[in-house]
């Protein structure tokens, strides 16, 4: 009788361990998501800024770039809502099929290590923009966006 008490005393000490070095795990489905909702951003902005190169008069031009510029960044802003929602959604529907909480100290962890690299290159791409380092900004992003899956997963 006491050899059963020993191994659930073990499965349960194995089961703290585990739960508290662990890291709340984004569901796969979401991150294929988050890259089909990145395709097809990239694909109607590929198509907003062939317009702007296909144009001759470069006054019009101008004009077409300046109002695509706030197009741009809705469809970046969307694309981001989008994949930041379904990653949510999915890694709590994730979390109730396994009976654990989505947050807990580690995932607020996880959190804080994935927001400072992003949140400091965010502050270094705007900074990119006001100087008008329009050729710098792609790579820095993806760049960026690589560092904070380090950090943080």
């Amino acid at each position: 009788m006491e050899s059963k008490d020993y191994l659930q005393d073990i499965h349960e000490i194995k089961h703290l361990m585990n739960r508290s070095s662990r890291f709340m795990s984004l569901s796969g489905m979401s991150g294929i998501l988050a890259g089909i909702y990145a395709l097809i951003g990239a694909y109607i902005a590929h198509g907003i800024i062939n317009t702007i190169r296909l144009e001759q008069n470069p006054l019009k031009r101008f004009f077409i770039a300046y109002d695509s510029v706030g197009t741009l960044l809705i469809i970046a802003i969307l694309v981001m809502i989008l994949s930041i929602s379904t990653g949510v959604y999915l890694t709590s529907k994730k979390a109730k099929k396994q009976n654990d909480k989505i947050f807990d100290k580690s995932s607020k962890r996880l959190l804080i290590n994935f927001l400072i690299p992003l949140l400091t290159g965010g502050v270094y791409c705007l900074f990119l923009i006001e100087n008008e380092y329009f050729n710098l900004i792609a790579s820095t992003l993806l760049n960026l966006l690589d560092m904070a899956y380090s950090f943080g997963l």
